[in-house]
């Protein structure tokens, strides 16, 4: 399970709950004991329901059941539910859906391109892009795993990955200065993996002569993609190959079928959230009241 610290909770909770919750304490309901349910509206791939139990704890509510992340559920099946008094409840109740509906939106979104990919070639990766909203890294990273996926950059100190707005600080001739780099990269981070981003096939060829360990083809067309790849791999057959650049569901079967590694995208963090039904309702009421999230 991915990571998320205390902190990051304690600030989410802090932004949504600055003070207090003024409205059940002005109606006089804070300290009534009430119950909480959230349900799949359509079949979804559920992430978050493990941090809905930490929120929960940290209003001294209590969790009672919390679907596994990757979970694939059926429409009205349970995901979350708990319990604890009107003002706890209310105090999570947004934060709470907000988490489960955004990370399983994307989850689902990431299982989506995996299983179209997959049909058409088993072993392509499909990777998230840094592309998330900021401040959303590590529920967005999370998603992307329950879904299927795995990140392709989790931050700029990860990996070397030389961009053309790297190469424009260079005079040297393009058609030696990948030689250059990857010599000048060898020797200054040894142990690290070297990518390049290309967007030519020659300059993909001049990368893979060089000795780069991985080239990743940005906005290919899927038939150019193709034929590069199946040239590189004649004379490059360990190197690899990355395609990246708008890779959405209407073309993901065209890019798996290229022959790459690795399929790099961020249209799993853009769409809507998933569609989730809550309720939240007195305990000694015995009906609940259903509300919209």
């Amino acid at each position: 399970m991915l990571h998320i610290s205390d902190r990051v909770l304690d600030d989410w909770l802090s932004e949504d709950l600055p003070y207090l919750d003024l409205t059940s304490w002005a109606l006089d309901i804070d300290t009534q004991a009430a119950r909480f349910e959230v349900y799949a509206r359509a079949p979804t791939v559920v992430c978050g329901a493990s941090v809905a139990a930490r929120i929960f704890k940290k209003l001294e509510a209590t969790p009672e059941f919390a679907a596994t992340d990757g979970k694939l559920v059926a429409k009205d099946e349970l995901i979350f539910s708990g319990s604890g008094n009107a003002s706890a409840l209310h105090a999570a109740w947004k934060l709470v859906v907000n988490v489960l509906e955004y990370a399983s939106g994307v989850a689902t979104r990431t299982k989506t391109l995996v299983d179209a990919a997959h049909a058409i070639n088993p072993d392509v990766a499909i990777v998230s892009t840094r592309k998330s909203f900021p401040g959303t890294r590590a529920l967005s990273v999370q998603a992307v795993l329950a879904g299927g996926g795995s990140p392709h950059r989790l931050g700029l100190s990860e990996t070397v990955l030389v961009f053309d707005r790297h190469r424009a600080f260079f005079t040297e001739d393009p058609k030696i200065l990948p030689q250059t780099l990857v010599a000048k990269l060898r020797k200054k981070v040894p142990e690290k993996k070297l990518l390049a981003e290309v967007g030519t096939s020659d300059e993909a060829r001049l990368w893979a002569q060089a000795g780069i360990d991985g080239i990743q083809f940005d906005k290919f067309d899927p038939a150019i993609l193709t034929s590069t790849v199946r040239e590189l791999r004649v004379d490059y057959p360990d190197v690899l190959l990355i395609g990246t650049g708008g890779i959405d569901p209407t073309n993901i079967a065209s890019y798996a079928s290229s022959g790459v590694n690795v399929l790099s995208t961020s249209t799993v963090y853009h769409g809507k959230p998933a569609d989730l039904a809550v309720k939240l309702f007195p305990v000694s009421a015995g009906t609940s009241l259903t509300q919209k999230s």
